[in-house]
């Protein structure tokens, strides 16, 4: 009997080792008459059996780990190999050994080894006292005529392989017979029971049904309540007011300073004004005496012949001022805001202008069912054209009765050119719900 396991995985599947092997001489003999006859020697409860010229029975136990149903690897190589084969095969368990012989399987040998030195010497043992048409064993162990073969590959073809199988039908019977009291117990219990679980169905229905209601209407009235996160010009200034606070601030520096020329001007929408000298022989000293008196106190980047001013024209902190946007400000359906601050432009004699439209980012939210999703509640129209300085008092009504925003403002004085880029926004409403800010019809 093979002192190693009973079980070896090859291939992901488990089979049946280290088996009793008994041979029938009458091929038509019941294989499972001639197992029950063996097993009362061995103690077998399982069988396998192979038909052909003479029966070949293999005997399994339970509590040794064999299960029904599972294939057994000796006949699967029985049916691969043909004629007198030795083999060996490394596995990780150790060396599992099967010699096979006129279409027998010789009992005593099929097994596993766990001393894989043991095993070899068993192997030379056996080659030595017999021939045999076929050796198969580790290249490592210089096996004269002997062939290396995987035993996974060895089995990768096999086809239909014997499985084990209970030797006694008394246990079929039984749970067969249990199965059916079972079966009838359950028929006589379900019309005691059937009114009582109809009524309690019906309860709990009831009830289910109720909490459901209750949890929908909560859900909605939560999302009536909920605050809607603020649009983005919540808090900035107007695209009048912003206009109006960068001229303001820009003002205050000098528009001629000696031996500086001004390059470029620039104010965007968080009221930063940024202003570009370029070098006309002056020393940089010279701005000392001009940024002394500027509140808040501007910051000077000087490289080379260029020198930037830039400050913040609004002080760091400070309460929203006049003219800046409340987050629940009615917007106007972005179309007709656009159309209307394009036909100002246009009366201006300003037809050269480029139009974008920008997506807001989504915020969670809830819906009017009261289920968390994400949504795009604001879309804005950013226009930009360019203009000359003359054009400023037009400017500061272009966008009158809309809720717009400065986006960036630059002066070149060489050119004379005025670059404007602002943006008209709409807020967007979600179906069932009062968001704040939803569009209302265009003044007229």
């Amino acid at each position: 009997m093979a002192e190693g396991p009973s079980v070896l995985v090859v291939g992901r599947v488990a089979w049946a080792v280290g088996l009793v092997w008994r041979a029938g001489e009458d091929p038509e003999a019941s294989p499972r008459a001639f197992a029950r006859a063996e097993a009362k020697r061995s103690g077998a409860d399982l069988f396998a059996a192979r038909g052909g010229d003479g029966l070949v029975v293999a005997l399994g136990e339970r509590r040794r780990g064999h299960r029904p149903g599972m294939p057994v690897l000796a006949l699967a190589l029985l049916e691969r190999f043909a004629g007198s084969v030795l083999a060996a095969f490394r596995v990780e368990e150790g060396v599992y050994l099967l010699g096979t012989r006129d279409d027998q399987v010789i009992a005593g040998v099929e097994g596993v080894r766990l001393d894989e030195a043991a095993a070899r010497r068993e192997f030379l043992d056996l080659a030595a006292r017999a021939s045999w048409n076929r050796l198969i064993a580790p290249k490592e162990w210089s096996v004269p005529d002997a062939e290396e073969v995987p035993l996974e590959e060895a089995v990768a073809d096999a086809g239909e392989v014997a499985r084990l199988g209970p030797i006694a039908r008394t246990r079929e019977a039984v749970l067969a017979a249990l199965a059916l009291l079972a079966a009838l117990l359950a028929l006589l219990g379900w019309w005691w029971v059937e009114q009582e679980r109809v009524a309690r169905f019906l309860r709990e229905q009831n009830m289910r049904l109720f909490a459901e209601e209750a949890a929908r209407r909560e859900r909605r009235e939560a999302a009536q309540r909920q605050e809607f996160p603020p649009p983005s010009w919540a808090g900035r200034l107007s695209f009048e007011a912003a206009l109006e606070a960068c001229l303001q601030g820009l003002s205050r520096l000098p528009a001629l300073l000696p031996g500086w020329g001004v390059a470029l001007v620039e104010c965007d929408g968080e009221v930063v004004a940024k202003v570009t000298y370029r070098r006309e022989g002056g020393p940089v000293t010279r701005f000392d005496g001009v940024l002394a008196g500027v509140a808040p106190r501007p910051r000077l980047d000087w490289q080379g012949n260029t020198a930037t001013v830039r400050w913040t024209l609004l002080p760091a902190g400070a309460a929203p001022p006049p003219g800046a946007w409340r987050a629940d400000a009615p917007t106007t359906r972005l179309a007709e805001a656009q159309g209307e601050v394009l036909r100002r432009l246009e009366d201006a004699g300003i037809f050269q202008h480029a139009v974008t439209r920008q997506r807001g980012r989504e915020v969670a939210i809830l819906n009017a069912e009261g289920e968390r999703v994400n949504a795009v509640l604001e879309e804005a129209a950013r226009i930009a054209f360019t203009t000359r300085l003359e054009a400023v008092p037009f400017l500061l009504r272009l966008t009158h009765g809309h809720v717009s925003t400065l986006r960036n403002l630059a002066y070149e004085p060489g050119g004379g050119a005025l670059r404007v880029e602002l943006d008209v926004h709409e807020r967007l409403g979600v179906p069932g719900l009062r968001v704040p800010g939803v569009p209302q019809a265009a003044p007229r």
